[in-house]
C-alpha cells in the first residue's frame, strides 16, 4: 500500500562547479533512462575551470510531474589525461 510508484524514466544529468548548490558546466546529459538493468557509463569531459564539486541529478525533462529515481553504483574518482 506505501509503494510510491518511483519507476518513471529520467534522465541523469552530471555537472561540475565552483560552488556547492551551483550548476556552472553540465559534462554529460543521457537520453531517458528506461532499463532496469545496471549500465556502465564512461563519461570524458574537459571542465573550461578548476572546479571542485561535482553535481549529479535525476531529470525529468517532460513537463508532467513523474515519479522515477536512478541508482548510481561503483562511482570512481575522476583522473587526469593528457590526450591532445
Amino acid at each position: 500500500d506505501s509503494y510510491a510508484g518511483y519507476n518513471q524514466p529520467l534522465k541523469l544529468r552530471i555537472w561540475i562547479s565552483n560552488k556547492s548548490k551551483d550548476r556552472q558546466q553540465k559534462i554529460y546529459e543521457s537520453e531517458l533512462i528506461e532499463s532496469e538493468e545496471w549500465q556502465l557509463q564512461r563519461i570524458e569531459f574537459t571542465p573550461n575551470n578548476e572546479m571542485q564539486y561535482i553535481i549529479i541529478e535525476a531529470f525529468n525533462p517532460r513537463s508532467e510531474a513523474v515519479n522515477g529515481n536512478i541508482l548510481i553504483d561503483g562511482l570512481t574518482n575522476p583522473h587526469s589525461c593528457n590526450r591532445v
